[in-house]
């Protein structure tokens, strides 16, 4: 299973960094950069403030005079040490590219795509919403929430670019992981995606029962039968792709048990339920099954993905170099889980 290791501070100075800078520094992107900078004085190259960028980020600097002293020490990689007025305008200029550096990172991943899990989650902090695949805990694409968005619509962006990035990656997909907070996505990740939500309802009260023919079903998806001696869960038996419906068997049928009620009870031959009822309720993968809570499971590492994240921020003073150094730490983590692939 791939997952992104922790670097030691001696790997960075004997491996990682040259790595870094050999890897992800390719052609496409500088000379995107160098098109775009156009003419006038150029004492310092692109390639070098953006290997000089990844090795702050790297070195997780608070302060750019602190990632120039970090350079001053490491002469086999830094010839020239860049001003810190340099720096000032490089961050500037760069805040115009986080797509070309989404795309950096997708171009480096494609290798990887086929060894990732079916699994991504979405996740927020700092009102930057992001994607990150759940086995290997590394984070995918990055969006700033505007004042009058949702945390769905925002959801919905980041899932269209992934798919526009790296159809390779995002054809794997089978689930989405999220918390109440984006309960808006549970329809439109499947009607739109053909992705499973593993996504719990935000309501926590204690609802009636709803009938449905000739059957019971709560607010978590839990189908009941009206057995002699009270009621009883059936059994989910699968999702009908074709047919967008649930199936459910008798549970006295199902497992060999005695049931007063079965030679006459309609439900005897089991039930199957049209999400179309009620797609907030009633999912690809129900909430009450043993699978949905394996995978929701995944969910319990955002925290250490999002501190992981917080970790390479701390060059940035604004909402869009926050988003810059977002992209950033994702260019890093991924140079980590394929470094440790070369190291063995």
């Amino acid at each position: 299973m791939l997952k992104v290791p922790a670097v030691k501070k001696s790997d960075q100075m004997d491996g990682f960094l040259p790595f870094v800078h050999s890897a992800f520094s390719d052609e496409i992107f500088i000379n995107t950069l160098e098109d775009r900078r156009g003419r006038g004085r150029n004492d310092y190259t692109i390639e070098l403030l953006w290997k000089a960028l990844l090795s702050g980020v790297a070195g997780q600097v608070s302060s750019v005079e602190q990632m120039r002293r970090k350079m001053k020490e490491q002469p086999d990689l830094f010839t020239k040490i860049p001003s810190a007025f340099s720096f000032s305008r490089f961050f500037t200029f760069l805040c115009g590219f986080s797509t070309d550096i989404e795309a950096l990172f997708f171009r480096k991943a494609h290798d990887l795509a086929p060894e990732f899990g079916c699994v991504i989650a979405v996740s927020q902090f700092d009102q930057i919403h992001f994607l990150w695949e759940s086995e290997s805990g590394l984070p995918l694409c990055f969006q700033m929430a505007l004042p009058h968005e949702t945390n769905t619509q925002v959801a919905e962006k980041l899932i269209d670019r992934l798919r526009s990035l790296s159809p390779v990656f995002s054809s794997r997909i089978k689930y989405l992981l999220g918390s109440s907070s984006y309960e808006g996505l549970i329809k439109t990740a499947w009607d739109r995606y053909k992705m499973r939500a593993i996504i719990p309802l935000s309501s926590s009260q204690i609802s009636p029962l709803h009938p449905h023919r000739d059957a019971l079903y709560d607010e978590q998806g839990m189908v009941y039968c009206q057995a002699a001696g009270g009621m009883r869960a059936m059994v989910f038996a699968g999702f009908e792709e074709k047919r967008n419906a649930l199936k459910y068997r008798c549970m006295a049928r199902h497992y060999g048990t005695e049931c007063k009620k079965m030679a006459t009870c309609p439900l005897r031959s089991g039930l199957r339920i049209p999400i179309s009822l009620d797609e907030r309720i009633f999912t690809p993968l129900p909430r009450t099954s043993y699978r949905w809570g394996q995978i929701y499971s995944l969910y319990r590492s955002q925290e250490s993905v999002i501190a992981e994240v917080r970790s390479h921020l701390q060059l940035a003073n604004n909402d869009m170099k926050k988003i810059l150094f977002c992209r950033v730490a994702s260019v890093l983590l991924l140079a980590r889980l394929l470094y440790s692939r070369i190291k063995g």
